[in-house]
């Protein structure tokens, strides 16, 4: 059995620096030696599978959507191309001079921007009208609708419903899951993109954040905010407003996740009109659960 050393002397790996590689291979298989037989590997390795036969590597892997990239040596022409692998699809990034045909890619955002070399040059890749894997072919500026829903979107949790202004692709702004959040309970929800809306050029809302419903889970019932047309936060994860006005803003929510509790307790002060002319009346107020808005009621 030849010897790592002389493999690595064949290879032309045996240079100023290779007794460190050495030693940092020998000590690897020593730790790996000393896994128990038979235990078990809390990770599961995937072939993502390049578009050749031939070596590939991965370099980098964002947190928005496990988009991937890395490169890979083609079959064809032998050179290194760069690939994003994104909801289970390889795409060859190309070159910057497709005569010399050769690049790698070494960084993704959650925006989906890629940055790498190609023939001795750095690039940035970048979908048309910049927004990245996030934003699609679109104008500079989006509109975003989303959803928050409480406890992980589950028929017991509340939600609020909106829209944001953002650049396209923002902070990996895409139709679809965008972030998890624990809410003051400890409990986990998340923010799902439902539409996106092509803006343009026109960037002069961007980062205003709009709700214009919440659905209270307990007592099946939707309110339109307080604050319904007027912005209530800038990006999202900002936003807050309140569901009741009675005697004063009630029901808050958002800032921090909090619900707004539509069944919680509030006093209601009231005035009492009698209808025979006479023009007298009473006043008084009432306790009730928080799901009165102030208006003539009965």
């Amino acid at each position: 059995m030849r010897s790592i050393s002389s493999i690595m002397r064949t290879k032309g790996i045996w240079r100023r620096g290779g007794l460190v590689w050495l030693a940092a291979i020998l000590l690897a298989m020593a730790a790996l030696s000393t896994t128990p037989a038979g235990a078990a590997h809390p990770y599961v390795m995937t072939d993502i599978q390049t578009l050749s036969a031939l070596d590939g590597q991965a370099t980098a892997i964002n947190n928005f959507d496990g988009e991937i990239v890395g490169y890979y040596r083609s079959d064809a022409d032998f050179h290194n191309h760069a690939f994003l692998y994104s909801g289970g699809s390889m795409t060859d990034l190309g070159a910057m001079d497709d005569a010399a045909n050769d690049s790698a890619a070494y960084g993704i955002n959650n925006q989906g921007q890629i940055t790498g070399q190609s023939n001795g040059h750095a690039f940035l890749y970048e979908a048309s009208g910049g927004g990245g894997g996030g934003g699609g072919d679109g104008g500079p500026y989006s509109r975003y609708d989303f959803t928050f829903y409480y406890y992980n979107g589950s028929a017991s949790g509340d939600n609020y419903s909106g829209y944001v202004y953002a650049p396209t692709g923002y902070d990996g702004y895409k139709v679809g899951q965008w972030k998890t959040i624990t809410d003051e309970n400890g409990q986990t929800g998340y923010y799902e993109i439902t539409a996106v809306t092509d803006l343009g050029s026109d960037g002069s809302k961007s980062g205003q954040v709009y709700i214009i419903n919440y659905h209270d889970a307990e007592t099946g019932q939707d309110f339109t905010p307080v604050s319904h047309g007027t912005p209530v936060g800038t990006w999202l994860g900002s936003e807050h407003d309140f569901i009741v006005q009675a005697g004063g803003k009630e029901g808050y929510f958002g800032g921090g996740y909090y619900e707004a509790d539509a069944g919680s307790t509030s006093r209601y002060d009231f005035k009492y009109y009698y209808n025979n002319g006479s023009g007298d009346y009473y006043v008084g107020y009432v306790y009730a659960p928080c799901i009165m808005p102030v208006k003539q009621y009965v």
